[in-house]
């Protein structure tokens, strides 16, 4: 051990000083921080976040409850095509709007809109017999797999998991042409595919810039869709309309209000024993 009036002790190991490799001064423990990256998160900012989540869940809530009553005859697919596409036109109107897209790009798009409905109208009929060959079980079993992997890979806009929107798409899309194939005529089959890209395809497109320049009508229509989605549930089951509203609340309430109030409980410390982390940028990866 280093005695009294002894030179002071430094923390390096290329010179001997006389001590055990294991010996550290009364001054270490000095350098020791506590809680030096933990975030403190407000509720209603946490509330705010969590809605993007809402919104992906009742979209798939929404596209879940057209097909049962396709498959069920509770809605006709030409009622159902028909709204699907002047919703489209709606939001198309605003999107355009808010973007100050020209007539140039209109028209572009507008070719390719009917591209694509033209191109999945001639696929209808072969999509319909695609899994006659593989068992319901496993067709439901797997547009299970294929909606909760949407969620999962859907990017939120966090910047702490790599995520694909592409990836969340066609996970979608699979997921409506495996139940596309259990219904009954081409029209059916052609309305739910029509349904899959216009709420999984383009209402994501007209979300982002609501989001950046009128967050609050876009919380406003959550609001609305999430309460008609509780109304459908409810006419098909009671139990499915309780599961639904419980999953809203706890994703949009009670998850941020256990995240902030678990917050205060978070403790790490940091000090000379962490790994060194190099902080100079003068030298540059770059290919030899």
């Amino acid at each position: 051990m280093m005695k009294q009036g002894d030179h002071k002790w430094r923390k390096v190991l290329y010179e001997d000083q006389g001590v055990p490799d294991n010996y550290v001064d009364v001054s270490f423990l000095s350098e020791m921080e506590k809680n030096r990256f933990c975030r403190k998160y407000d509720f209603m900012d946490l509330v705010k976040s969590s809605v993007v989540l809402t919104q992906k869940f009742t979209a798939l809530s929404l596209f879940c409850l057209l097909w049962w009553n396709l498959s069920e005859g509770g809605i006709s697919p030409k009622l159902a095509l028909t709204l699907s596409l002047q919703c489209s036109l709606l939001g198309y109107y605003i999107h355009s709007i808010m973007t100050s897209q020209t007539l140039n790009q209109v028209i572009h798009d507008f070719k390719t809109g009917v591209m694509l409905l033209c191109f999945t109208w001639f696929l209808s009929p072969v999509l319909r017999t695609l899994t006659h060959t593989i068992s319901s079980d496993t067709l439901y079993a797997m547009s299970t797999f294929m909606g909760i992997g949407h969620l999962v890979f859907n990017d939120y806009g966090s910047s702490g998991m790599s995520v694909s929107n592409s990836v969340s798409f066609n996970m979608s899309v699979f997921m409506a042409v495996c139940l596309a194939s259990r219904l009954e005529s081409t029209l059916d089959t052609f309305t739910t595919v029509v349904l899959a890209l216009q709420i999984f395809g383009l209402w994501p497109i007209l979300r982002r810039p609501l989001l950046l320049h009128h967050s609050g009508h876009l919380r406003a229509l959550t609001l609305i869709t999430s309460v008609v989605v509780l109304y459908l549930f409810a006419c098909l089951s009671w139990t499915a309309g309780m599961m639904y509203m419980v999953a809203c609340v706890s994703v949009t309430f009670i998850f941020p209000a256990l995240l902030v109030r678990m917050q205060p409980h978070k403790h790490n410390i940091h000090g000379p024993w962490d790994e060194a982390i190099v902080e100079d940028n003068s030298f540059d990866n770059k290919r030899l």
